[in-house]
């Protein structure tokens, strides 16, 4: 009698609803796919390092005992590894935690998106499952951009609860504040957004269309309240310095492998933008001082973002080929010209459920980014999943009745678990050596008598290595370019040299030669080390 009375309690049928169900089958699926995460995957070494340092030192940054978060550098990704580092000390395990928590809840998030757009079933469950196996997610760093989209698809789904257009503007606009605080370009977005929820909102009220009751004052109070709280306490983002930073460090690249032929390969990207711009501090800047320069940028940007951009879009566990991309616009057309007038529908509708403004917005600040900075591959990769959604939600099948539809939600929940794939199949079952996971434990286990002061060359970053040692880790900078090896390693005296990808950057320097042949010469000998990868295997030597 318990149970029949349980079952026919309104409330929980409509809780325990077959997409319940499958959410559910989606996350079992999609823990078990992460499960081997650390078999796959180096140890960070990018700016997740940074990240990861200001959540571990979160107190600290609170009293004022270090620096301040910027609001340029994604104080919530920081606020996130915060919150992990609460179950566990140690900064490798909380960076493959963070990467298996986005890998399981960006296809979550999507499946229940896609369903609140009332794409069928099955499609929204096949997307959700291409997102847990994609490039997009796995690959790209620094992976700040893929909690971003993670970020940026909750909200998507948590505003399509808001029954009145007002309530989703404003929702949209406080919301998006937090991707900001993650990706600050979307910064952009939120003042778009603002501005369009503030004239809707006066405009209803002004015409008589819309009254506020006390529910309407205490939404309007929370969400501007909270991001009020929010902007005082971490500050506006997107400002020139972090916009510099980027295009400095891409334009840099072009300048080596696009248009210029004399640029060396390990010149500073610093040096090579106040070669080219002067003293720049705006793009504004950088435009006016070096029109030309600027343009071939641009011209370079151009051409790498279509092959980058099918890439990070369709590559996954599943597989990828032309064959896939070409079955997809095939599908897209179809849809147009013989099903228009429903795309019509389906497009009018979306506008009006608000659904495509946030995306298309989105949209817009990422081809700034991609288009004007440099179509990296974590930028294309929130790029990519907005694209799938909105292409799924606009000419995918649409379903409306299949509410309580068991068997096909059981069906499709034991094929996600019989098919998913591997996740060493995006490595083709090639193991990757883990170079700086295996430095890190290597250091870790020198016992040195006096604080470890680390040199190391690119991409060892000694700056960001600090969040795997204890305080008594000095990181000593990149050379630069102009003084010799033995010359730098003289003035600023490390006791553990790091050398990457066989010494690539050092290679021209002929004192890093004489180093290499002899290193007891300088007081150093080499440690037994056996990590590399494609370009070269890695050395450490330790000050003897």
């Amino acid at each position: 009698m318990k149970v029949k009375r349980f079952w026919k309690n309104e409330k929980l049928k409509n809780f325990f609803t077959p997409d319940f169900f499958l959410a559910l089958i989606l996350l079992g699926v999609a823990i078990r796919f992460t499960s081997h995460v650390p078999v796959w995957f180096d140890a960070a070494q990018s700016d997740d390092n940074g990240y990861m340092y200001g959540g571990i030192h979160f107190w600290k940054m609170l009293s004022g005992a270090l620096p301040n978060w910027e609001s340029d550098w994604s104080p919530l990704y920081q606020l996130w590894f915060f919150v992990i580092y609460q179950f566990g000390p140690d900064p490798i395990k909380i960076y493959y935690v963070s990467m298996r928590l986005v890998g399981i809840f960006t296809p979550f998030f999507a499946f229940l998106l896609l369903r609140r757009t009332q794409v069928a079933r099955w499609l929204a469950a096949a997307t959700a499952a291409f997102f847990l196996a994609s490039y997009a997610i796995w690959i790209p760093e620094p992976r700040v951009t893929s909690f971003a989209a993670l970020v940026l698809l909750f909200l998507w789904w948590a505003i399509s609860f808001l029954k009145e257009r007002w309530q989703r503007l404003w929702g949209m606009a406080a919301g998006s504040l937090l991707i900001a605080y993650s990706r600050p370009e979307f910064f952009l977005v939120t003042v778009a957004l603002s501005l369009i929820a503030l004239a809707y909102l006066a405009f209803s009220l002004l015409k008589k269309r819309l009254e506020l009751g006390r529910a309407d004052f205490l939404f309007l109070g929370f969400s501007s309240g909270i991001a009020l709280l929010l902007l005082t306490w971490w500050g506006i983002p997107f400002t020139n310095s972090r916009s510099i930073y980027a295009f400095g460090q891409h334009y840099a690249y072009n300048a080596k492998h696009c248009f210029t032929e004399n640029t060396p390969l390990n010149q500073p990207w610093e040096e090579i933008l106040a070669r080219d711009f002067g003293n720049v501090q705006s793009m504004g800047d950088v435009i006016r001082a070096n029109p030309l320069n600027y343009r071939r940028h641009l011209t370079c940007n151009l051409q790498a973002f279509p092959k980058r951009f099918l890439k990070v879009t369709f590559g996954s566990a599943w597989g990828s080929s032309w064959l896939l991309i070409r079955v997809w616009i095939a599908f897209i057309l179809y849809r147009l010209i013989v099903r228009w007038d429903e795309i019509k529908l389906r497009l009018l509708w979306l506008w009006r459920q608000d659904f495509l403004l946030l995306g298309l917005l989105s949209l817009g600040v990422l081809t700034l980014d991609i288009v004007l900075i440099y179509p990296r591959e974590h930028y294309l990769s929130i790029f990519s999943i907005i694209v799938w959604i909105l292409g799924i939600s606009l000419f995918g099948r649409l379903s409306m009745s299949e509410q309580r539809n068991w068997r096909q939600s059981i069906a499709i929940g034991l094929s996600l678990l019989l098919l998913t794939p591997s996740l060493g199949v995006l490595f083709d079952f090639e193991i990757p050596q883990k170079p700086v996971l295996k430095t890190v434990q290597t250091l870790r286990a020198l016992e040195l008598d006096e604080p470890m002061r680390l040199f190391a060359t690119h991409p060892f970053q000694t700056s960001r290595s600090e969040v795997y040692f204890d305080e008594d880790f000095v990181p000593i900078r990149y050379k630069p370019a102009g003084i010799p090896f033995d010359e730098y390693i003289s003035i600023h005296q490390p006791n553990i040299i790091v050398i990457t990808k066989g010494g690539w950057e050092l290679r021209d320097d002929p004192s890093w030669r004489v180093f290499e042949s002899n290193p007891q010469e300088f007081g150093f000998s080499q440690i037994p080390f056996a990590e590399g990868d494609a370009q070269g295997p890695w050395r450490i030597y330790i000050r003897d």
